[in-house]
Parts: C-alpha cells; sequence; structure tokens
C-alpha cells in the first residue's frame, strides 16, 4: 500500500458520514496477538505482547514485545523484537483521533541485535460502535545508517465494551508483518 493510498482512505475517513461516532479510540490498552515476519524467504511466527497507556489527555506510552521462530533449509533462527516509546494523540468530534509516536527499538536476530527507531504518524477511527479503522505510516531508522518507510492498517473489533479482536497488517521495505489478536482496554 503506498502512500496516497492511504491519503485518500484518511481523507474518504474525515469526511464520509458513516465515519462519526462519539468517543474516539483508547489509548489504554494490552494486547496479546499472534504475530509473523514475512522476510522474502525467510519467515518467524510467535507471540506479540503490547499496551499502550494514556499518561495525560492528550500523551501516552507505548510498549511492543515480540518473540518469533521460524526455519529455512533446515536452519532454525529465532526473532525477538522489543520497544517503547511516547505519543501525542489529537482526538476529533467526529469519533477520530490523530496520533503521532516515536518509539526505540531492538531487534535481535539470533543474538545479532538490530536498532531500528520508529517514528509514526497515524489516524483512528470509530466508524461504528463497533469497528475502528487504524492506519499509519512509519520512518523508521536503521542503525542510524539506512532509513526505511513503512505502512500500517489494521482493525479492531469491540466483543465487549473491554475486550476487543485486533487484525493488522504492517509492511517496512520487504518485510510483511501481520498480526490477530486480543485487546483489553482499562
Amino acid at each position: 500500500m503506498n502512500n496516497k493510498t492511504i491519503a485518500v482512505i484518511l481523507t474518504s475517513l474525515l469526511v464520509s458520514p458513516i465515519a462519526m461516532s462519539q468517543d474516539a479510540p483508547s489509548y489504554s490498552y494490552g494486547e496479546i496477538a499472534y504475530k509473523s515476519f514475512d522476510f522474502d524467504s525467510f519467515d518467524t511466527s510467535g507471540v506479540n505482547l503490547k499496551g499502550s497507556l494514556s499518561i495525560s489527555d492528550n500523551l501516552f506510552i507505548i510498549a511492543d514485545y515480540s518473540n518469533t521462530s521460524g526455519s529455512d533449509d533446515g536452519f532454525d533462527f529465532d526473532l525477538t523484537t522489543q520497544g517503547y516509546g511516547l505519543g501525542a494523540n489529537f482526538d476529533l468530534s467526529n469519533g477520530g483521533s490523530w496520533y503521532v509516536s516515536y518509539s526505540l527499538n531492538t531487534w535481535d536476530f539470533d543474538g545479532f541485535d538490530v536498532d531500528v527507531n520508529t517514528s509514526r504518524v497515524g489516524y483512528r477511527q470509530n466508524i461504528s460502535k463497533q469497528l475502528e479503522l487504524n492506519i499509519s505510516i512509519t520512518s523508521n531508522d536503521i542503525e542510524g545508517d539506512v532509513s526505511e518507510s513503512g505502512n500500517q492498517i489494521g482493525l479492531v473489533y469491540s466483543a465487549s465494551d473491554s475486550m476487543k479482536v485486533t487484525a493488522e497488517y504492517e509492511t517496512l521495505d520487504d518485510i510483511d508483518m501481520v498480526s490477530l489478536g486480543l485487546r483489553f482496554n482499562f
């Protein structure tokens, strides 16, 4: 998905009468998910834990941890990612919310650490009482040498007031990431 597609989706959400809902999405939650990474011929899958906590009306902190494993041509390997950061959100009267965040991340690929610092600009919109659409673009500074952009799109379905079902797709250069999980708002 390219940046023009994301811009069209974001714009249509802002002006669409269907996209009107009373409350903006919550920035206080914990989530557990199945996550897979697809790096050309290397694929890993495993567990992802992430959370966000509102520390004021417009500020939140984030944390993310995943532990995945895979194999290729008989070789087993592990990929562990962890990150933490800070974000700011700007709620709109139509139930939408713009946000920006910055996170410091470490990707450990079988003992080889790579620092990936991520700047993210995104939009979250409750498109009905039970469904949230979220979308973002990222700029990723890898080891201070390489800068790669990425895109993310996700859906959050409210099974109850506190429990949600999540689905997300994200890209970072040649890496595709997919997750399916449960989110608990607090």
